[in-house]
């Protein structure tokens, strides 16, 4: 059984240690606590992510903003198709090693919001 809902995850930054910033969606109670990551999600998650690169490059604005980050790191485009492979060639296996490797679950304050009483049961 899966509720539909909403909710938000918030990270908050030790001080004293290094920090870095996350781009990531969180299901709570998922079986991601367990285990990890399926090949089905990954796939979906990469695909997902390159589809929104690729329209990013559609939009003029969007596009010369990019080009204009890789000149200041000295970067190509060819940077960001690299980039592209690398995450496409990722596995489920090295994706759930790299979140347990950078994401301490117990670290994290998770604050929910959502019309719970009348959440749909899937």
């Amino acid at each position: 059984m899966r509720l539909c809902r909403s909710f938000l995850l918030a990270l908050f930054a030790d001080a004293s240690k290094p920090q870095f910033m996350v781009d990531m969606a969180y299901l709570v109670g998922s079986r991601h606590e367990g285990y990890g990551f399926t090949a089905e999600e990954v796939r979906s998650g990469q695909k997902v992510w390159l589809e929104e690169r690729k329209m990013q490059r559609t939009d003029d604005v969007s596009l010369a903003d990019t080009m204009a980050s890789r000149e200041q790191w000295n970067r190509t485009m060819r940077w960001d198709e690299s980039l592209e492979a690398k995450v496409s060639s990722l596995t489920a296996k090295q994706v759930t090693e790299a979140f347990r490797r950078h994401i301490d679950l117990s670290a994290l304050i998770v604050v929910e919001a959502g019309d719970f009483k009348n959440a749909a049961v899937q």
